[in-house]
């Protein structure tokens, strides 16, 4: 009886150290998502101008990757309809090339604001995409303003303006007075 107990526990043993072996990086890494936000806090007091706030921090690793990555979803804290993105490594190292797009779009929104404001008051439901060419990305540190840039490169940069708008085609005054 002992022989029987001790060999399901021995393969009860190795099945949950092969399974932990196998999920250690779903494990471990969330764990210490607290050193990943550390790492983009300091990265963003370098090279952002205003105040930040994290909203969400999560970690990712596609299986048969060789690591993952953290990401981390930030607002300034004046405008924290707006969110800016970031990707940390498992090794705690900023993709600034995300960020740096990241930013630039958030410079663009901006200046699209009273644009967008004039066309249609009141309007919050909005987004702005962005072509950047890699040699743009890599030429320019992330505290250039996105309109600098243009404005030196206005040929190959683009933007596009993404405006929506909720239309009820049958909205009529009566009927609205009468179902609320």
């Amino acid at each position: 009886m002992k022989l029987v107990i001790s060999v399901v526990l021995i393969i009860f043993g190795v099945f949950a150290a092969a399974l932990t072996a196998l999920l250690w990086d779903y494990i471990y890494y969330p764990l210490i998502a607290s050193t990943a936000e550390e790492s983009a806090i300091a990265y963003l007091k370098a090279s952002f101008p205003e105040e930040v706030a994290i909203d969400d921090v999560t970690y990712s690793k596609p299986f048969g990757n060789d690591e993952g990555e953290y990401f981390i979803t930030v607002h300034p804290t004046a405008k924290p309809e707006i969110k800016l993105s970031m990707n940390v490594s498992q090794d705690f190292n900023v993709d600034e090339k995300n960020f740096k797009k990241s930013k630039w779009r958030y410079d663009t929104i901006l200046e699209y604001v009273p644009l967008i404001n004039e066309m249609s008051p009141g309007l919050s439901s909005y987004a702005v995409n962005m072509f950047i060419p890699a040699d743009l990305l890599s030429s320019y540190p992330a505290e250039t303003k996105y309109g600098e840039i243009r404005k030196l490169h206005e040929n190959v940069t683009e933007e596009y303006l993404f405006m929506s708008v909720l239309i009820d085609r049958d909205f009529s005054e009566q009927r609205t007075l009468e179902y609320g």
